[in-house]
């Protein structure tokens, strides 16, 4: 139907206006990448159902593809409402558990941190109130049973360090929220200055 009213409205440019206007793709599966942008969603609330809130977000965690409801008022203040898509490399919707999330959010990095010596990091980001907490205990708790089931030696040690960056600060989170730096050495490798590490094995 979209390719027909394209065709008539703009005569020889039908494909790309179907394209256009066709779903968004989410990446191809894999955790090959660089980085990979997951989203979880969580449930509304009863008393924001109770207040007259609405569901914001649509997901469907099987195509990878969500829908953001961004409710807007005029300037003679009548209603309206951007339908904003967006496709992710993982999404979770609201029956997700923390268990979900880790299997196929985290414990990938873990897996390439221990096999392959490579770093992995997890970031959480989002508005207060979104979860972020939640998930990240959850996946912390998950993280630290694999990381210590998985020391073979009595040689073996877990090392830690901790810190939150939050707008341009950064602080250390084993140390009572003192403040350290984030610098790049000469070889390119970021570095978090003055953060204390704790040696947990």
């Amino acid at each position: 139907v979209i390719a027909l009213i394209a065709e008539f409205l703009f005569p020889g440019r039908s494909a790309l206006v179907a394209m256009a206007a066709a779903p968004l793709r989410p990446p191809p599966l894999g955790i090959g990448a660089r980085f990979r942008i997951c989203a979880r969603k969580r449930p509304v609330w009863e008393r924001e159902l109770a207040d007259g809130e609405f569901d914001s977000l649509t997901v469907n965690p099987a195509t990878r593809q969500c829908v953001v409801h961004d409710a807007r008022l005029d300037r003679g203040h009548a209603t309206f409402t951007y339908h904003r898509e967006y496709a992710l490399d993982e999404l979770f919707d609201a029956s997700a558990t923390n268990d979900d999330v880790y299997e196929r959010a985290a414990r990938p990095l873990l897996a390439r941190a221990l096999g392959e010596g490579l770093h992995g990091t997890l970031v959480l980001f989002g508005q207060t109130g979104t979860g972020k907490t939640h998930t990240c205990f959850g996946v912390q708790q998950r993280l630290a049973r694999d990381v210590f089931a998985g020391l073979s030696g009595p040689g073996d040690e877990v090392a830690l360090e901790c810190f939150e960056l939050r707008g341009t600060r950064v602080c250390d989170l084993l140390a009572e929220r003192r403040p350290v730096k984030v610098l790049q050495d000469a070889g390119g490798t970021v570095r978090v200055a003055g953060a204390r590490r704790v040696v947990a094995r």
